[in-house]
């Protein structure tokens, strides 16, 4: 039987720490040359996020 793709989809508003700490773990259990990891800003009002989020591309 087959793996189906899925995709990981993680809304962000602010909470910077959490974030990266999320987006570490999924990186390490996650085989992410099968699924899609898609992080989507709410318009985050703490500066680090976009920066942050500019390094995973």
């Amino acid at each position: 039987m087959g793996y189906h793709q899925v995709d990981i989809i993680i809304p962000i508003y602010n909470a910077y720490e959490d974030l990266k700490l999320c987006v570490e773990s999924v990186k390490t259990y996650t085989d992410l040359s099968r699924h899609r990891l898609i992080l989507i800003d709410d318009c985050s009002s703490d500066a680090r996020i976009r920066p942050f989020l500019k390094q995973q591309e």
